[in-house]
């Protein structure tokens, strides 16, 4: 370990999937360094409801193991003393953080730890690479998540690839360079929360009555940078309709009992707005990739999900390689392709404006005013904001840059960053 920085657990949860709100833990492995080697715990949990085909499927946890397991609150102090003065690391960390904060939650309980994202240090120290998905953290660096192909899916093996990868870390960085990754991107705990944050579980809620002012030296350098292109875009001191243009995401419109995704137009005005649309993509063939990339990790077909076309064979090519459950042979129904669907996008989904009123970024030459992720232009003082702010968004497209920068420069472990 670092001298410097404080011990790590790594981190895995599995859940019943659904949305953040309904979601039960029904399996939690946490792996930490001892004098003695690595200590290894894994509990399965009863979520105190039924778990879907497709989730026993996928994890191969099934209904009579759960019957037998504890309730989170049984395992709760076990689990605050495993993590206790430990950062908490994990793939794509925001999903298993906030799983495990609900359900502290549901206790009245409060679940505060450091958090650092594998996702976000592989993209951090491997940028010449496209795909920091966990399959392709592993097949890059060769990793093994436990002696057969089914522990790949279960919370230990996945907590395993985790500290493999860090300790595969240790041996191509300096101790000095992985201080350094790991000081910039570990999440604070909860009590040093920003300004600016998300909730995981529901659009987030106006913080503020009026204008929030920073200053421009509190700011990272990535959402200064995004500031400052942006103001060049415009052309000064109002963008004057000038628009950022090319950026999608994903919709899911929900019906009754399922629903359908699809691409937006081009600089959706929901964009940061409704909170229906998942990931920002500089195009659509990104936007595509990412899907898929998606649909491979968790086995969704990819003719379902409109990548691929129907052919006279009936499997898409996922599950050609045994990637995908079989929704597109009968083998999981619609339904439950939608719920695992619907569990996979909740980290990605793009999160309306958080305040109310603009963002004030005071900078030399006045204000930077940005509202719902459009940047609105620069104001010399007060009165030029409410100028701006008069003049409003219509026209304005959302900004993926400062949208994507200031996640960033929030520590927000997301995901979010995984859309590029």
């Amino acid at each position: 370990m670092l001298p410097s920085l404080p011990s790590f657990a790594f981190v895995s949860v599995q859940t019943t999937g659904g949305s953040p709100a309904t979601e039960r833990i029904i399996e939690i492995a946490i792996l930490r360094f001892t004098p003695e080697g690595v200590e290894e715990w894994s509990r399965l949990v009863n979520p105190e409801r039924g778990i879907t085909d497709a989730v026993q499927a996928g994890t191969g946890i099934t209904r009579a193991m759960l019957a037998e397991a504890p309730i989170f609150e049984e395992l709760a102090r076990e689990v605050t003393g495993l993590l206790a003065g430990h950062v908490f690391v994990a793939h794509q960390a925001k999903g298993a953080h906030g799983a495990l904060k609900r359900a502290f939650a549901r206790m009245d309980a409060e679940f505060d730890v450091p958090v650092l994202c594998t996702a976000r240090l592989s993209r951090r120290l491997y940028p010449k690479e496209k795909h920091h998905g966990l399959d392709a953290i592993v097949g890059r660096h060769g990793l093994i998540a436990g002696h057969d192909a089914a522990s790949r899916h279960r919370a230990l093996g996945q907590a395993r690839l985790c500290l493999q990868f860090w300790q595969k870390l240790q041996r191509v960085f300096s101790a000095s360079e992985l201080e350094r990754a790991v000081n910039r991107l570990a999440t604070p705990a909860s009590n040093n929360t920003p300004l600016l944050s998300r909730d995981d579980t529901s659009p987030a809620a106006p913080v503020d009555s009026g204008p929030v002012i920073l200053q421009w030296d509190a700011l990272g350098t990535a959402f200064q940078a995004a500031l400052m292109s942006a103001q060049a875009r415009s052309g000064l001191p109002r963008p004057g309709g000038a628009r950022h243009s090319g950026t999608f995401a994903w919709r899911l419109t929900r019906d009754l009992v399922s629903g359908t995704l699809g691409l937006s137009a081009p600089d959706d005005p929901d964009l940061g707005i409704s909170g229906d649309l998942y990931g920002v993509f500089r195009s659509r063939t990104r936007a595509r990739n990412w899907l898929r990339e998606l649909a491979l990790e968790t086995g969704l077909c990819t003719t379902h999900l409109g990548l691929d076309e129907r052919t006279a064979d009936p499997a898409c090519p996922a599950r050609r390689i045994g990637r995908c459950m079989g929704a597109c042979l009968g083998r999981e129904s619609a339904e439950a392709h939608f719920q695992r669907l619907d569990a996979a996008l909740q980290p990605h989904r793009v999160g309306p404006w958080p305040i109310r009123g603009p963002l004030l970024v005071q900078h030399k030459d006045g204000f930077h005013v940005v509202d719902h992720w459009r940047y609105l232009g620069v104001a010399a003082g007060m009165d030029d904001v409410s100028t701006l702010q008069a003049r409003g968004r219509d026209g304005l497209a959302f900004d993926a840059d400062i949208y994507e920068s200031w996640l960033y420069h929030q520590a927000d472990v997301e995901g979010s960053s995984e859309y590029r």
